[in-house]
């Protein structure tokens, strides 16, 4: 349960139980108080009643109204004298306040004339309180109220707070290398404690990246320089002809243009994450499909490849790219199905098509496929499938991330009966 739904859960659940607790107290401690004080007041009144009525009973009319007014306790005692046969009253120390009280009634003679003789005592809460009544409710109540209070500290310390110690400790402790599984949550906690997983995750697989990259642009690098240091301590050391001298240079040369070819492609690989946005324009799917065309039918023509293209797309459909980036893509798509397929015949399709709000962009060859072991690990940097390993392994990664610039997707997977089908996918974002 969320926390905006368990503090005000809590908040009822502590008014609830000391309600409950009150009137548990209530109904066990304090009702045969409540009833003794009751039962006391009764019975004062009650003899008060018949002294006075015995006092003023056979008097004048004013000679009784006389004596009541001249009693005291005049806040406490409430007198009515109301004639039998005309209905008249008269309220001797009425008070301007309601409170709430005991009356008893009498019927007496005044002037020979029959009245009842009607008397009310108010109750006096000063008067509970000093026979412990309310005193013994507001103490229970501030105990009950301590209890409460502490229980819901301890709840919230061990729910809460705890829980929040625990997962700042952990963070601490993952700059160590180290971290402790916590307990699995469902409110606001538990979100924050995934999302560190989460995170914690993304760090140590970015991490461990990062060292796949350091290795394998050691690895890369590794083999052409050892070959241009051993050629170039052979050039110092002895004396060469010509010929020999300018071979062993232009081994040297080879080997530092794959470095520098490596070095590039890498740099590439970081300055790809998001597209230049002075390079972003507005271009339609049918011009794309034209320059694919320009570009590529006759120049795979020339080598026994045949391509085709196929725009589904309306006219009027466009989107917004990075063309030169995008180029980019297409171009390592098309290499590696060239490099790749190893048959005679081969062909590519291109076919682009348009859903609601996508613009998809499917490439699709007869070659022999990717191994299904390689399949999963193909956009993964410096992954290659060749062991010869002349080549950085970065190409389709840096694709990845030029598609993902575009909020756009890409899919490879292995086509039926033969063949690799490429599926990129960029949102629609303008319809001229």
């Amino acid at each position: 349960m969320s926390l905006k739904y368990k503090i005000p859960f809590i908040t009822l659940a502590v008014f609830i139980i000391n309600l409950i607790a009150l009137l548990i107290f209530y109904k066990l401690y304090m009702v045969q108080s409540v009833e003794n004080s009751f039962s006391f007041a009764e019975q004062a009144i009650g003899s008060a009643i018949d002294d006075l009525s015995e006092a003023i009973d056979g008097t004048t009319y004013n000679e009784a109204l006389s004596y009541l007014s001249s009693l005291e306790n005049k806040n406490d005692l409430i007198f009515t004298l109301e004639a039998v046969e005309t209905g008249k009253k008269t309220l001797i120390n009425a008070s301007t306040v309601y409170m709430p009280g005991f009356t008893q009634t009498k019927i007496i003679s005044l002037s020979n004339e029959p009245y009842i003789f009607i008397m009310q005592k108010n109750i006096d809460l000063l008067s509970l309180r000093s026979r412990g009544i309310i005193s013994e409710l507001i103490y229970f109540e501030c105990i009950v109220l301590f209890i409460l209070f502490v229980s819901v500290g301890i709840l919230l310390h061990f729910r809460y707070v705890k829980p929040l110690i625990s997962l700042g400790e952990n963070m601490a402790r993952y700059t160590s290398g180290l971290l402790t599984p916590m307990p699995a949550r469902h409110d606001e906690i538990g979100y924050l404690q995934n999302k560190f997983s989460e995170l914690s995750a993304s760090l140590c697989e970015e991490k461990q990246m990062q060292n796949r990259i350091i290795a394998s642009i050691s690895h890369d690098i590794k083999t052409p320089l050892t070959s241009v240091l051993g050629y170039t301590e052979r050039i110092l050391k002895k004396d060469f002809e010509e010929k020999q001298k300018n071979r062993y240079l232009t081994t040297i040369y080879n080997q530092a243009t794959d470095i520098g070819a490596i070095v590039e492609e890498f740099d590439e690989y970081l300055s790809c994450t998001l597209p230049d946005s002075d390079q972003i324009k507005t271009y339609k799917i049918s011009y794309i499909a034209k320059m694919l065309d320009d570009e590529y039918t006759a120049l795979l023509r020339e080598k026994n490849i045949y391509f085709t293209i196929k725009n589904c797309c309306d006219e009027k459909i466009a989107v917004q790219i990075d063309l030169l980036k995008l180029r980019r893509v297409f171009a390592n798509i098309i290499a590696n199905s060239t490099r790749h397929a190893k048959i005679q015949q081969l062909k590519i399709d291109f076919y682009a098509r348009c859903d609601t709000k996508t613009a998809v962009f499917t490439f699709i060859d007869n070659g022999r496929g990717i191994d299904e072991g390689d399949l999963p690990h193909i956009f993964e940097p410096f992954y290659t499938s060749d062991q010869g390993r002349r080549i950085s392994g970065l190409g389709l990664s840096i694709c990845k991330k030029i598609i993902e610039s575009h909020n756009g997707t890409i899919e490879v997977e292995n086509s039926m009966p033969l063949g690799v089908k490429v599926v990129i996918k960029i949102p629609i974002t303008i319809q001229i």
